[in-house]
């Protein structure tokens, strides 16, 4: 096995983790509880998170307080945490109105902008194998989506007038807003360390959204509290996860990794709440697993992959 390879496999294996962590935090909504407004669900993430990097980063991941606050790109920053905050706010509200599955599949459609995007505006090179693969993800997520439940979330002029198709149209948007994220996750961890980027996302997403939870608030029980605070540590680690794996590999290589996000929430959903996929979810699934490793099964030749040229070791979190 090739150093490239290797670091292939690295990469899927932390955005792979990445994913599941992801996962559980969007499926937050439904633990919390539909009376603690979604903003106030994010604003306890970002608090938490905030809190796990200062205290506990030092201590266990040898994170440097001195050093992370310095960035160049402070403006970089602030557009990522904007993608962030909007794009976790409208995946919760999906996910909050709608099963787990569903929502899942409607998310696929964030590798799809990933891949895009990254074509378009960071000049990578996309192998033809991958798109490929890409056609049958999408194939996979239409057969999800539609299935066995017919024009339930079909998208039109007149459904986005329908107040009650607002959960899917947000779940598209969610898709769009954290693929831009991830983009920026990839331009940003060139040059900034780690700890750096979580700690200004996560201080910038409080600061956006402090007067709107203030005017929303609802006061948790002891049993939301508690579900809101491990919100932090648990985003905090997906966030790692991302980072880790996009510092490694090129943004349209790991984007499909992002599809096992719809098994993730279907096991979440049957197990916690008795959502049972249906059939068509199982078999669209399954072509999403497909196109995955096609994606990731065949290296474009040619690409090379862009390492941080800061040490590991102070970046490490």
């Amino acid at each position: 096995m090739t150093s490239h390879t290797r670091r292939t496999v690295k990469a899927v294996m932390w955005v792979l983790l990445g994913t599941f962590l992801g996962t559980l935090v969007i499926s937050s909504g439904k633990f919390v509880g539909s009376d603690i407004p979604v903003l106030e669900i994010v604003f306890f993430r970002y608090v938490g998170g905030l809190l796990a990097l200062t205290l506990m980063g030092p201590l266990l991941f040898k994170m440097r307080l001195s050093s992370a606050f310095i960035s160049a790109r402070p403006r970089q920053h602030i557009m990522r945490a904007l993608f962030g905050v909007s794009g976790i706010a409208c995946s919760l509200y999906a996910a909050s109105n709608m099963p787990l599955s569903d929502a899942g599949a409607i998310s696929l459609t964030e590798g799809v902008f990933v891949v895009l995007i990254a074509a378009t505006f960071l000049n990578e090179r996309v192998a033809a194998s991958r798109w490929l693969g890409m056609v049958l993800c999408a194939i996979g997520a239409l057969i999800v989506v539609k299935g066995e439940r017919g024009n339930l979330y079909p998208v039109s002029v007149e459904t986005i007038a329908t107040l009650g198709h607002w959960p899917a149209i947000s779940a598209f948007a969610g898709a769009l807003l954290e693929a831009c994220d991830f983009i920026l996750i990839k331009t940003l961890s060139v040059n900034e360390r780690s700890s750096t980027m979580l700690l200004y996302t996560n201080g910038f997403g409080i600061l956006f959204l402090l007067i709107p939870v203030l005017l929303l608030w609802h006061k948790p029980t002891v049993y939301q509290f508690f579900s809101l605070a491990m919100l932090g540590p648990i985003a905090i680690s997906a966030q790692y996860c991302n980072v880790k794996g996009f510092r490694l590999a090129e943004a349209s290589l790991l984007a499909p990794i992002h599809y096992s996000g719809v098994l993730f929430a279907g096991l979440i959903g049957y197990s916690a709440f008795g959502e049972r996929p249906s059939i068509a979810t199982a078999v669209g699934s399954a072509i999403v697993i497909v196109g995955g490793l096609v994606v990731t099964s065949f290296q474009a030749r040619g690409q090379q992959i862009i390492v941080n040229p800061v040490g590991e070791d102070e970046h490490t979190l």
